[in-house]
């Protein structure tokens, strides 16, 4: 079963002030679900969540966090149905220091793993100046480059401006589904790996994974030729 066709979502959109939380998640739910105002201070004070029925007929929740977001965990058990995907929003042009000990801050909450169930979501996509990519405005941010790295590259553009513009939600819902995809298999990959090696050796299995799937393959193998047909996944 395809994670990214059949599943409900769970979209936790955040970032700090300013930086489009808000008009994102009206965007991707298609109206306006939650307070927004271009240039204001910080108006979502605490975490919110809005649903929505795709047209595929799967649901969507999107949690529109507070920007200052001290108790992350806090604000994520707010909302525990549906597969979680983080959102990082980052306007276009700007990643300040204050964006970085956000992200900082997330990550010592949550763990380093997060990144892998994360996207960067740039904002304010009209932003960018004639000709220019959004490659570009990665590559010439060290720091922001950084932050795509660890999200294994996956990024996104948005233009909160054209709402109407589904395009753009249709394409960051294929990304999320991907992500969804790469959990689920990564998740099976560590139960095998586990299985086989025990705990210890399971550690270096796992990042061998990501850059040599067929060695997944040949521990599976090991595996049932040591077990024979009893399978644990069942």
């Amino acid at each position: 079963m395809s994670a990214s066709v059949s599943e409900d979502l769970l979209l936790v959109v955040t970032g700090s002030e300013g930086s489009g939380k808000s008009a994102t998640a009206n965007t991707i739910l298609n109206r306006q679900a939650f307070e927004s105002k271009a240039g204001s201070s910080t108006v979502t004070q605490e975490c919110q969540s809005e649903s929505q029925v795709l047209s595929d007929g799967r649901r969507v929740t999107v949690v529109d966090t507070a920007s200052s977001l001290h108790d992350p965990r806090g604000c994520l058990s707010q909302s525990q149905h549906g597969t979680r995907v983080f959102l990082l929003t980052v306007r276009v042009g700007r990643f300040t220091e204050g964006e970085r000990q956000h992200i900082a801050r997330l990550e010592n909450q949550l763990g380093r793993h997060f990144y892998q169930d994360a996207i960067v979501l740039f904002t304010h996509g009209d932003d960018l100046e004639e000709g220019e990519t959004i490659q570009q405005d990665i590559a010439s941010n060290p720091h922001l480059c950084a932050l795509v790295k660890k999200c294994r590259g996956r990024h996104h553009v948005f233009d909160n401006k054209c709402p109407t513009d589904r395009g753009q939600v249709d394409r960051l819902l294929e990304k999320v589904g991907e992500v969804v995809k790469n959990r689920g298999t990564a998740g099976i990959s560590r139960q095998v790996i586990s299985l086989s090696l025990g705990t210890g050796a399971a550690v270096l299995a796992v990042v061998l994974y990501y850059y040599q799937p067929t060695f997944v393959r040949w521990l599976w193998l090991r595996f049932v030729a040591q077990n024979g047909d009893h399978n644990p996944l069942r």
